[in-house]
C-alpha cells in the first residue's frame, strides 16, 4: 500500500509498504481521512528529539471503512464506517482502572499509541488496529467528521478538567488544531464568557465565523486589559493554553487570576526560560493535559449529531501526495486551522 513514512526531521516520503497482517482481534481499515495534528507537526519539525527508530508511521486522527476483521471480532463488520481511538492501554493498571488510559503504567505510550510511536499509523491506504480501539460512526456523521472526533475529544477532555462554572471567565490561547477544539467544546458545553487569543489573521477570520466570543490579536491588542474588563478586574479563571509557545505561556501567567488555573494542552518543541515565582506567590494551578477517553469520543460524536460542532468552515482537505506542502507547511505558518488528508479520495464519503 502507499503510505507516508517519517524518515527524519522534515523528511516525509510516500512509499509502498506492506500492510500488517490481521490478527484474531484486529480490524483492517481502508482509511478515508486522517487529520494532521499538532503532535504530527512536532514529529515532522523536531523528529530528532522523538527518539524513534526510522522510518515511522504517523497519523492518529483516523476514519475509514472496515475492510477485514479478525476471527475473534464480532461487534463490527466489513463495510462499517468507523473512527479510531488511538490510545491503547492495558485496562487493568491503577491509571486505567481510574479512567486515565493515556497514563497507562503497563504499555509504553511512545510505542503503543497509534500514529505516535506505534507501528500503526493513519497516513496510508490501510491500517490494522486492535478491535478495542474501534468506535463505529453514527449514521448521521460523515467520514470527514469521524476524523475530527479525536482532536476535539482531546480539547473537550481538557475543558472538563478545567472544572468550569457557567460564569467562569476563560481564555483560549491559540486557535490552531487544538485551540479550535477548545472553542467548539466551550460552545457545546454552554460556556460563553471567553476570549480567544490568536496571532494568525487567517485563523482569526475563521474563528470569528465559528464563535460569538471575542477573537483578538495578542500582538496588536491588549490582552490583559481585555481580560480585566471581562472579569471585573480579577483575571481569567482558566486559561486553556493550546499554543505550546513560550510567549503564550508567559501571557497565560500574566492574565490568570490569583488562585486561577492554566490547563496546558499545547506541546513545546524546545525548552524556554521561565521564572516560576509568580506561580507560587499567586497560588496558580498548572494542570497538564494529554489525550482523552472513549466516553468523551462518544460525547463529541453526539455533539456533532446534535449540530453543536460545525465542521464545514474551518477544515481544509488535501490529497495524500500533497500532505507536506498543502498541510504541514501551511499549518506551521498558521495559515490553516485544520487539515484533513483525503487518503481515499472523495469517493470514500458515503
Amino acid at each position: 500500500m502507499i503510505s507516508l513514512q517519517l524518515h527524519g526531521e522534515q523528511d516525509l516520503r510516500l512509499e509502498d509498504v506492506q500492510v500488517a497482517e490481521v490478527g484474531k482481534g484486529d480490524v483492517k481499515i481502508k482509511v478515508a481521512y486522517n487529520g494532521i495534528c499538532g503532535s504530527d507537526l512536532h514529529f515532522y519539525y523536531a523528529a530528532s528529539r522523538s527518539g524513534w527508530s526510522r522510518p515511522r508511521n504517523i497519523g492518529h486522527e483516523i476514519s475509514g471503512v472496515v475492510a477485514e476483521v479478525g476471527s475473534d471480532v464480532s461487534d463490527v463488520s466489513v463495510g462499517d464506517r468507523v473512527s479510531v481511538y488511538p490510545i491503547d492501554s492495558c485496562g487493568s493498571c491503577v491509571q486505567c482502572v481510574d479512567g486515565h488510559p493515556v497514563l497507562c503504567e503497563v504499555l509504553d505510550r511512545s510505542v503503543s499509541t497509534v500514529g505516535c510511536g506505534s507501528p500503526i499509523g493513519g497516513m496510508g491506504e490501510y491500517c490494522v488496529v486492535p478491535n478495542h480501539l474501534i468506535i463505529p460512526l453514527p449514521d448521521g456523521l460523515s467520514l470527514a467528521q469521524g476524523a475530527l472526533v479525536e482532536p476535539i475529544a482531546v480539547a473537550a477532555t481538557a475543558v472538563e478538567r478545567a472544572q468550569l462554572k457557567a460564569d467562569s471567565v476563560v481564555v483560549v490561547s491559540g486557535g490552531g488544531p487544538i485551540g479550535i477544539g477548545a472553542v467548539l467544546s466551550l460552545e457545546a458545553m454552554g460556556i460563553t464568557n471567553f476570549v480567544v487569543s490568536e496571532p494568525s489573521e487567517a485563523r482569526r477570520a475563521a474563528l470569528t465565523n465559528l464563535t460569538s466570543a471575542r477573537v483578538i490579536d495578542p500582538t496588536s491588542e491588549d490582552l490583559p486589559a481585555i481580560v480585566r474588563e471581562l472579569s471585573g478586574g480579577r483575571g481569567a479563571d482558566v486559561v486553556l493554553e493550546c499554543a505550546g509557545a513560550g510567549a503564550a505561556f508567559d501571557a497565560a501567567l500574566a492574565i490568570v487570576r490569583k488562585r486561577g488555573k492554566i490547563v496546558m494542552i499545547g506541546l513545546f518543541e524546545k525548552p524556554y526560560q521561565l521564572l516560576p515565582n509568580g506561580i507560587a506567590l499567586n497560588e496558580i494551578s498548572i494542570v497538564g493535559h494529554n489525550g482523552s477517553t472513549q466516553d468523551v469520543f462518544r460525547t463529541v460524536m453526539r455533539w456533532m449529531e446534535e449540530g453543536k460542532i460545525p465542521t464545514d468552515s474551518w477544515v481544509t482537505y488535501v490529497p495524500l501526495a500533497e500532505s507536506v506542502e498543502g498541510g504541514f507547511e501551511p499549518l506551521r505558518r498558521g495559515e490553516e486551522i485544520k487539515v484533513l488528508v483525503d487518503i481515499a479520495g472523495s469517493s470514500s464519503e458515503e
